[in-house]
């Protein structure tokens, strides 16, 4: 496997509340405004056919300039939502005439050894020509697990993969989980190493990130896969420019080439949630949030329910850090809520901060993204973990058999999708784990449904009827608190 260090080139410059307004159709201000662009992201799954028909036109030299939303033109064919996958302080920073600047990358060959490569950044073409920035090829990373999803009858050999990451694959997050589940995927389907290319750090939406994907197309990667929604500009744009290339988007868009890919997690956060509730003395519990998008205040939501239905008396406090990776926030959030005489606590974010928080509080806590037993194994009850091998097997196999199709790509636990890490038997006494292993197993078996009403956020509104359930489109969508939830949304 390849891997590619991309540091930020770009100097993101701010859309103006006019532009918004102008893209959405809808006259909004303020919190509503956030939250309506907060909430599109889930719509990108569907053809709801609401709100917005968009379609993003560049410039001839799009790739070497600029690349905004100036060119903004209707497409009732392709009738998706499309908006920035940030919370309201991210609203006027996404992808308006970001500026590359351009500079010397450094190329790193098998043996280590760095040789100085000169950038042409003046044209499309000059872009196009362009070795990939920081090329380090290193061995693969060491991961097990995962479903087979291979196919006697699929031919990988012609398989060329690039998948973008904001982050680096030792994040101890997002980014990492998305590496090791490729990973898992390159080893059940016997690609070989210079099969896949990851690209490291770049940033969500940039012009850094549209050059990247023309310099894999020129590198001859046939799949090109967007791990974070904020690549969802970036990836559009680019399935448009090539017809021949697949390409596949963490909750993203579609087209003919192209699908999307999500995944059912609140079960297995639901999970997360019980277990902590089951190993606290106190009814208090509290959950450090990285972002006031969607996809977290859902952890929230799940993780709460699961802490409720583990004792109906919990309660779980909220504290923002207002950042993806922020390694001191995490840890002086955790700690805020600790002081309070809260003795279990759950995190969505990419640090290890928060175990660390706990363990040294003497407090337990549940890990986000990957197992983060090894970093607080005195803390850490078990992590909601990703597994993206099963639908990146699924995709890559389709490719190879030609029969892609661009519907929603999701999975949930009984899947091994979304998976819980081993119960940390260490600190977990037999009663506790007995107790998870039952509900777990009640919910693989259809025999308990998560968050299923009644169910009313902590605001006094009525969320579901009796026997009522969510959809995947209103799960997506979430924004809004449980009714056993102290905090707000920011």
């Amino acid at each position: 496997m390849v891997f590619l260090s991309c540091e930020s080139g770009a100097a993101v410059r701010a859309i103006g509340e006019t532009i918004v307004r102008q893209m959405a159709g809808v006259a909004l201000d303020g919190d509503e405004l956030a939250h309506k662009i907060c909430g599109w992201r889930a719509q990108n799954l569907f053809r709801c056919g609401v709100l917005l028909d968009l379609a993003v036109r560049h410039d001839e030299d799009a790739r070497a300039q600029t690349q905004g939303f100036r060119d903004v033109v209707g497409d009732k064919e392709h009738a998706w939502l499309f908006a920035p996958p940030y919370g309201k302080e991210h609203i006027n920073h996404f992808h308006a005439n970001a500026i590359v600047e351009s500079g010397e990358r450094l190329i790193h060959e098998k043996d280590g050894a760095a040789k100085e490569k000169g950038t042409d950044q003046g044209t499309a073409a000059g872009h196009a020509a362009r070795k990939l920035p920081g090329v380090v090829v290193g061995k693969a990373l060491q991961v097990n697990g995962g479903n087979d999803g291979s196919s006697g009858e699929a031919d990988y050999s012609k398989m060329k993969i690039g998948m973008l990451l904001n982050n680096t694959v030792t994040d101890g997050g997002w980014n990492q989980a998305m590496a090791e589940s490729m990973e898992r995927s390159k080893k059940e389907l016997g690609l070989k190493d210079d099969q896949v290319i990851i690209v490291e750090s770049l940033p969500d939406g940039s012009t850094e990130a549209d050059s990247t994907i023309v310099q894999l197309v020129d590198e001859g990667c046939n799949l090109i896969i967007g791990a974070s929604s904020g690549f969802t500009v970036n990836v559009n744009a680019a399935a448009q420019q090539y017809p021949d290339v697949y390409f596949t988007q963490f909750e993203g868009l579609s087209a003919d080439n192209y699908c999307s890919f999500t995944c059912w997690d609140i079960e297995a956060i639901f999970m997360c949630g019980y277990a902590a509730a089951l190993m606290s003395d106190v009814n208090e519990l509290g959950f450090v949030a990285a972002q006031p998008q969607a996809s977290v205040v859902r952890a929230i939501d799940a993780w709460a329910a699961g802490a409720k239905a583990a004792n109906p008396d919990a309660t779980v406090q909220v504290a923002w850090v207002n950042s993806w990776y922020d390694p001191a926030g995490d840890k002086e959030c955790a700690n805020s809520l600790l002081q309070k005489g809260i003795k279990c606590l759950g995190y969505h974010g990419s640090t290890t901060a928060v175990a660390q928080a706990a363990q040294e509080a003497g407090a337990y806590c549940t890990g986000f993204h990957i197992d983060m037993h090894d970093y607080a194994p005195k803390a850490v009850l078990t992590s909601f973990c990703w597994n993206w091998t099963p639908i990146f097997n699924e995709i890559i196999t389709s490719i190879a058999t030609d029969s892609f199709t661009n519907d929603v790509k999701y999975a949930n636990m009984a899947d091994g999708a979304a998976t819980i890490a081993p119960w940390n038997t260490d600190i977990m006494p037999e009663d506790v784990v007995a107790k998870c292993d039952e509900m777990k197993q009640k919910i693989i078996n259809g025999e308990y449904t998560v968050m299923a009403g009644p169910l009313s956020d902590n605001k006094g509104n009525e969320l579901l009827k009796d026997g009522e359930t969510f959809n995947l489109e209103q799960l997506i969508d979430c924004y809004w608190l449980l009714d056993n939830v102290i905090g707000t949304l920011p």
